[in-house]
């Protein structure tokens, strides 16, 4: 898996980081999804602070795919919490 979050040093560390969607998985558990958006470098270093924020480890990120922009990178993490 981490052959899919190689840094590469030339790209521009911009990110985006937007809550893609909330769902409802039970009466008293839900959904939200992270999407991550940016430069491959960029991306990766966001997903190294979120693991520092021990918000989700390394691994639980989707891996890397193209991203809706030429050099742009994007990676999904969905969280599951109770409402209660």
């Amino acid at each position: 898996m981490q052959t899919n979050f190689l840094i590469d040093p030339d790209e521009n560390p911009d990110v985006r980081v937007s809550i893609d969607t909330c769902e409802r998985t039970s009466s008293n558990r839900e959904s939200v999804r992270l999407l991550l958006i940016g430069s491959r470098l960029g991306v990766i270093r966001m997903i190294h602070k979120f693991y520092r924020l021990k918000v989700a480890e390394v691994g639980d990120w989707s891996p890397l795919q193209p991203g809706p922009k030429p050099g742009e990178f994007m990676s999904i993490l969905t969280l599951h919490f109770a409402t209660n």
